[in-house]
C-alpha cells in the first residue's frame, strides 16, 4: 500500500506478514498459522514450492484449510523451480514466473481456491505468466480429466490477487488488467531485492500507465483487503 503522506509512517497503519518458517516441515508451519488474526501478523508470505512440493498439493492442505478459516492473507513469493537452471538464464529471469503460474495453477486444480473462498491469495509479479495463459491452463486442466470446468476454474484464478512488482510494462500491464479483477491488482516494487533504480523505474511506468486505476492500485485495493491499516 502507498502512503498519502506522512501518517503512512504512523505506527498504527505500518503491517507485516509473518514468512513461515522451515519451508520444508508443513507441521512447523500450521503452528505458525496460530499468529495470523493475533494481532502479531496481518498474513502470511508462503514460497510457491517447498523441495518441489507445490501449494495446492495434499500436504499443505491442513495448512491452507486453517489460514481459510482464519480469512487470511497468503502472499506467494516464487522460489528455485526443482529443476536444473538453463545455463546463461538466472532464475529470477523467467523461472520465478514459472513457478508462480505452477503453485496457481496446483492450488486451482487441487480446488483449494474452491474449497477455501476466504483464502486472500496474492499473486507476486502480476501472476508470473498465468494472465497470458490462463484460458490454456484451464481448459487442459478440465481436458485433462478436472472435475471443475474451464469456466470455473478461471473464476477461482480471479479470486487471487497480484501485485504489480517488476510487472509494470506496456506488454504485461494490459494482460494483467484484461484478466484480473481491478479491484485485486495491488502495487508492488520487489525492493530492495529488486535494485532500486529497476524498482524505481517500474513504478514511474506503473504511474503513467493509462491502463490502470491509480487510486485504486496504490491505495484503494489494498485498504480493502487490510482495513486495520486503512
Amino acid at each position: 500500500m502507498r502512503g498519502p503522506g506522512p501518517a503512512h509512517r504512523e505506527e498504527q497503519r505500518v503491517g507485516g506478514l509473518r514468512q513461515l518458517v522451515d519451508p520444508g516441515i508443513v507441521e512447523a508451519r500450521f503452528g505458525e498459522a496460530r499468529f495470523v488474526g493475533a494481532g502479531v501478523a496481518d498474513g502470511v508470505v508462503l514460497l510457491a514450492n517447498s523441495g518441489g512440493t507445490y501449494l495446492g498439493d495434499e500436504a499443505f492442505e491442513p495448512l491452507l484449510a486453517e489460514l481459510g478459516r482464519r480469512g487470511a492473507v497468503v502472499f506467494v513469493h516464487p522460489s528455485a523451480l526443482p529443476a536444473d537452471p538453463v545455463p546463461g538464464i538466472p532464475p529470477f529471469a523467467a523461472d520465478f514466473l514459472l513457478d508462480t503460474t505452477r503453485a496457481a495453477t496446483k492450488l486451482a486444480a487441487s480446488g483449494t481456491l474452491h474449497r477455501h473462498p476466504d483464502l486472500k491469495v496474492i499473486l507476486s509479479h502480476a501472476g508470473g505468466f498465468l494472465p497470458y495463459a490462463v484460458e490454456r491452463i484451464a481448459a487442459c486442466l478440465e481436458m485433462a480429466g478436472g472435475e471443475r470446468s474451464t469456466a470455473d476454474l478461471i473464476a477461482d484464478l480471479r479470486r487471487c490477487y497480484f501485485d504489480t512488482a517488476l510487472s509494470a510494462s506496456p506488454y504485461a500491464l494490459p494482460g494483467l488488467t484484461a484478466f484480473a479483477d481491478p479491484e485485486r491488482i495491488l502495487f508492488g516494487s520487489d525492493f530492495p531485492y529488486a535494485p532500486a533504480d529497476i524498482a524505481t523505474t517500474m513504478t514511474e511506468r506503473l504511474d503513467a500507465s493509462p491502463v490502470i486505476d491509480h487510486a485504486a492500485v496504490d491505495r484503494g485495493n489494498a485498504a480493502r483487503l487490510l482495513p486495520q491499516h486503512a
